[in-house]
């Protein structure tokens, strides 16, 4: 297989950008109101954003890795074009990914990898986009034995790309039950389960295809009754950093607490619940983050868009630019991310870093562009730094 340019999922961008669409009309129909709340609409896109932006080459050196592994180490070699072949792989996905789902809950370093996807306290679309950075890295190295058991590179990618389409339509509400497939699908209500922090619901239900790992294993419970979606101890903070990285900081400051190398093993190693304060901790915002004046939160979401805008530029045309370029709009992407983040969290920093970001924008636009690009870049620093001065000078303090 010719070695991969881009990771292929991201193709599938326009049909999940439809999906959500038709999510929100079909809420909106049945309920009324709002279809999304804004905070963890928002939230899911700036840690998809960042997922997408740090790792943009992720896949690709996973499939040059996962190519040599299935070429010269392979146990047995298993044809592409055999049926049983693909079979096998679905099969074999299905097991690496319980087998990193579950262990993700179990273990404390990795639930600090996992627990971003949990954190929405609501359940819809925008929760399959919410991914951990980290949890990027940390799932692929589970599918390596699949090399080593000789299933090609082009099925993996194949079975695994489908893996993560299936997988987005399963965070939902506005599927009930799927009749017959509920024995041994993973559907939508089984994973509902899954996101709850109900006593009841907690550690159950972790398969990615098929719900039958979790009935063998004694993971399976079947929803009774509306979840109480979320991480226990709740979580409120909209900052994609905060989010991949406060469980970490949490688990360091309580590493100082140790008296010995077993402590520490134990408190990353062990079960999250080993670690009550940790697992009960929350994450809230100010009160007044709750209410800012609508031109705050105008300000901040228009600054979410103009992010994601860029990082699918940057997405779907990076050979267009030059790696200093890409990397300088990378980061100015995060920074963007991180400034409407730090409004919508209430940080006294913000207005500040508002200022010096439009002040970088203008710099980098200087100094990285030409020609027309170059001025809608700079215009962009201007506007963003006179309208963030005035949105921002009574929101935040």
């Amino acid at each position: 297989m010719p070695a991969l340019a881009s990771d292929p999922l991201m193709y599938a961008f326009p049909m999940f950008i439809v999906a959500l669409c038709v999510e929100g009309i079909v809420v909106r129909v049945r309920q009324g109101g709002a279809s999304y709340a804004m905070r963890p609409l928002v939230g899911a896109i700036g840690t998809s954003v960042l997922d997408q932006l740090v790792n943009a080459s992720c896949f690709v050196g996973f499939a040059w890795i996962y190519e040599r592994v299935a070429s010269h180490v392979a146990i047995v070699g298993l044809p592409a074009s055999s049926p049983l072949t693909w079979i096998a792989a679905v099969l074999g996905h299905d097991v690496a990914y319980y087998a990193y789902h579950r262990a993700s809950h179990r273990v404390n370093v990795l639930w600090a990898v996992h627990l971003v996807h949990h954190q929405s306290e609501s359940y819809d679309f925008t929760v399959s986009t919410r991914q951990g950075t980290v949890a990027t890295w940390v799932t692929l190295l589970f599918y390596l034995p699949l090399a080593l058991l000789g299933v090609p590179l082009i099925v993996f990618v194949g079975v695994h790309a489908a893996y993560q389409i299936y997988q987005f339509f399963v965070h939902t509400r506005a599927v009930r039950r799927l009749w017959f497939f509920e024995a041994f699908v993973a559907t939508p209500s089984h994973h509902r389960v899954h996101h709850g922090r109900d006593d009841v619901y907690i550690d159950k239900n972790y398969g990615g295809f098929f719900i039958v790992f979790d009935r063998l294993f004694g993971t399976f419970v079947e929803e009774k009754f509306e979840p109480d979606y979320g991480v226990p101890g709740g979580y409120e903070v909209v900052s994609p950093t905060f989010a991949n990285g406060y469980y970490f900081a949490r688990l360091v400051r309580a590493t100082k607490s140790c008296h010995s190398i077993g402590e520490v093993a134990k408190l990353w190693l062990g079960p999250p619940e080993a670690s009550t304060a940790l697992m009960a901790s929350s994450a809230h915002v100010p009160p007044a983050a709750l209410s800012l004046p609508a031109l705050a939160r105008g300000y901040a979401v228009a600054q979410f868009v103009g992010a994601l805008g860029g990082a699918i530029v940057l997405m779907f045309a990076r050979t267009q630019f030059t790696m200093v370029q890409a990397v300088v709009a990378t980061v100015l992407c995060i920074a963007t991310i991180e400034g409407a983040s730090a409004v919508l969290d209430g940080r006294r920093w913000a207005r500040g870093f508002e200022l010096l970001r439009a002040g970088a924008v203008i710099v980098c636009g200087v100094w990285l562009c030409g020609g027309g690009v170059m001025w809608a870049v700079v215009g962009y620093g201007v506007a963003t730094g006179g309208v963030g001065a005035w949105a921002l000078a009574s929101a935040v303090n």
